[in-house]
Formats: structure tokens, C-alpha cells, sequence
């Protein structure tokens, strides 16, 4: 408890020049240091998620040929599927908590990258995976699954980075 009784790890606000502490008349700022540890714990594992698809599952998988390629990107969802869902469902949930907790600056960019991976996946590689399950699964598809994921990635490494930011400052 602060001095305040709000709940939480109460920082200092000092009156300008005065040193006085915030119990002194001042308001106080509450930081919630529960919501942002979780935030960037889920932030990094979606980073390690991603960076894992990004440089290993992918590539695997775009090199698969024709005629087996029906077979493994129907594999491929299938057992991913989970994984996306536990990883995606912790960055969602601890946003969440993290929005209501009132993240700082490096935490909102945070939420915004880490948002902003999820846009990728659901506005675009969602869509793309549609299509090349439906087949064929030309090269042109396969090379845009390589970029979008790319985009992706570079957002979740983002959004780790930043929660990790917010976290240390």
C-alpha cells in the first residue's frame, strides 16, 4: 500500500524544487508492476515464437514440393494452431491487464507492436495461409508468406524490446 492506500509500487512525486514527498500534499503516481512483468514475459515469448517461425519453420516449409505441399501446410496448421493460440492468448490477455494497470510510454509502444504483429497475422498471413491450403501454393504465395511473416516478426521483436524497456526504466 502507498501512502495513499493505492496498490502497488508507489514512486515518488516530489513538489518542484520543494523535495517534499508526494505525502506531502502531492499526487502520487501508482505503477503496477504485475501487469508489465506479465506483458513482457508474454511479449518475449511471442518474439521467441515468432523469430522460431521466422528463421526455421517457414523456410522448411516453403521448400516443400509440389506434390507434398497439400499434405505439410495441412500438418503445419494443424499443429501450430495450439501453440499460436497459448502464445497469442497470453499477449492478449496480459495487454489487457497491462491497458487497465496504465502502461507508460515504452509500455503503450509495447502494446502497439505487439498489436500490430496480431494485424499482420490476422489481416494478412491468416488470409494467405487460407490460399495456399486451397492451393496451388505457387511461388509468388510462397514468397509473400516469407515477407508478411517477416513484417510479423519484426513487430513482435519490437514489441518484446519495448516491454522489456518499460520494464528496466
Amino acid at each position: 500500500m502507498g501512502c495513499g492506500g493505492a496498490v502497488g509500487w508507489v514512486l515518488p512525486v516530489p513538489r518542484r524544487g520543494s523535495g517534499m514527498h508526494h505525502c506531502a500534499g502531492r499526487p502520487e503516481r501508482v505503477v503496477n508492476p504485475g501487469g508489465l512483468t506479465a506483458f513482457a514475459l508474454a511479449a518475449a515469448l511471442h518474439a521467441g515464437f515468432q523469430v522460431t517461425v521466422t528463421a526455421i519453420v517457414y523456410p522448411a516449409l516453403v521448400e516443400v514440393d509440389d506434390e507434398r505441399w497439400p499434405l505439410a501446410h495441412d500438418r503445419h496448421s494443424r499443429r501450430i494452431s495450439v501453440v499460436v493460440a497459448v502464445v497469442y492468448g497470453a499477449l492478449v490477455l496480459t495487454g489487457a491487464w497491462l491497458v487497465v494497470a496504465g502502461p507508460t510510454t515504452a509500455g503503450w509502444g509495447a502494446l502497439l507492436a505487439s498489436a500490430a504483429a496480431l494485424v499482420v497475422t490476422a489481416v494478412l498471413a491468416a488470409p494467405l495461409h487460407g490460399r495456399l491450403g486451397r492451393g496451388p501454393a505457387t511461388p509468388a504465395l510462397r514468397h509473400r508468406l516469407l515477407v508478411v511473416d517477416r513484417v510479423r516478426c519484426a513487430a513482435a521483436v519490437l514489441g518484446a524490446a519495448l516491454a522489456a524497456v518499460a520494464v528496466l526504466a
